[in-house]
């Protein structure tokens, strides 16, 4: 296991928060074999569906069901519209994840901590040594 990340209390710090907002998406078919006409406006989804073949393509339906991933939500709402306008079901799941960066003020220097368990551990530890921290929501 790496060893736990550090701060050093005696630089200028701030912590940014940002709340990273994604949309998961799936295309729920009528039935476990969709349609032609069903998978053929399911392709118009994503550009890589329309350019890989009809079997490959098909190859990603499973028990009536295509993942179309997690997506920034500002993309996923996208997909979400034009699915809708091409009379497909989504079934959509909507999560967050909050991301922080720890900013030394007077360097410009970052601590970056990728493990989120960790960087809240830190981060609760520097707010309460009196760091100010500045929240961002990223779409």
């Amino acid at each position: 296991m790496a060893e736990q990340a550090t701060w050093d209390p005696t630089r200028d710090w701030l912590i940014r928060r940002s709340h990273h907002y994604r949309l998961a998406l799936v295309v729920v078919f009528h039935s476990a074999q969709p349609s032609l006409d069903e998978l053929a406006r399911a392709r118009k989804l994503r550009p890589e569906f329309s350019n890989e073949p009809p079997t490959a393509f098909r190859r990603r339906i499973e028990r009536g069901r295509l993942d179309l991933g997690v997506l920034p939500a500002a993309e996923g709402r996208a997909i979400a519209a034009l699915a809708s306008s091409l009379g497909l079901t989504l079934e959509p799941r909507a999560t967050a994840q909050t991301v922080y960066l720890f900013e030394d003020r007077k360097s410009g220097a970052v601590l970056i901590i990728e493990d989120l368990i960790e960087a809240e551990q830190i981060a609760t530890e520097v707010l309460a040594a009196g760091v100010p921290m500045v929240d961002a929501e990223v779409d």
